[in-house]
């Protein structure tokens, strides 16, 4: 990004479909070299009824540049322990049976993470994830859950995040992906390392809702 400022922000229940569409569009952008398939629309539908869901326990995050376009997304759910997660649902796995989940946990599930392709860069991608993990690094007890494309893993390993993969890998909006359980301790490392204040991106404080 050369000029301008970048905004992260979290958005409100009318901005939630731009959001899903966004997801879908830029996914099979990079996996598949194009925006739209025959069951495009349907995809987007489908993930913006399942965010609609998860709505309430939920901060879905927004990258804008400075003509407002969306060029970075990522969600934080806090499960209520009674909705099916998102990686529930695509992996057909129940996750208090992957590992030990005492009543005073708190499970998050992080998703939706994307960039435009061609307009990030690796400080809005940190800071993307910064935003998602803030509220996961400030709980005492705190066990994590994704569905991560295989690349995206990769590259979140080499920044030193961490995951165990829990199931077997299948192809979700366009690429491989796998269920992963993140390490907690490397998350609150990786956040306590980046969380200086960057003079490229105006960040707006995360606020859970």
């Amino acid at each position: 990004m050369s000029t301008g400022t970048i905004e992260i922000k979290k958005i409100s229940v009318d901005r939630l479909f731009d959001a899903a569409e966004f997801v879908v569009n830029q996914n099979f952008t990079r996996h598949l070299q194009t925006a739209f398939t025959t069951n495009h629309f349907e995809l987007v539908r489908t993930v913006y009824e399942e965010e609609i869901i998860h709505y309430h326990q939920s901060s879905f995050f927004i990258a804008e540049d400075h003509f407002k376009t969306i060029i970075g997304s990522i969600r934080t759910l806090k499960w209520n322990k009674i909705n099916q997660l998102p990686i529930e649902k695509v992996f057909g796995l129940h996750v208090v049976d992957r590992c030990d989940i005492s009543p005073e946990s708190t499970v998050w599930h992080i998703g939706r993470f994307a960039t435009r392709k061609g307009a990030g860069s690796i400080e809005l991608f940190k800071q993307l994830i910064i935003s998602g993990i803030s509220p996961i690094c400030e709980a005492s007890d705190s066990i994590v859950f994704a569905e991560c494309d295989t690349k995206l893993l990769s590259t979140l390993s080499k920044m030193g995040i961490e995951s165990e993969i829990i199931g077997e890998p299948l192809i979700y909006l366009g690429s491989e992906t796998v269920p992963v359980r993140i390490d907690v301790k490397s998350l609150k490392t990786f956040y306590g390392r980046h969380t200086s204040p960057n003079r490229l991106l105006n960040i707006r404080n995360p606020v859970f809702g």
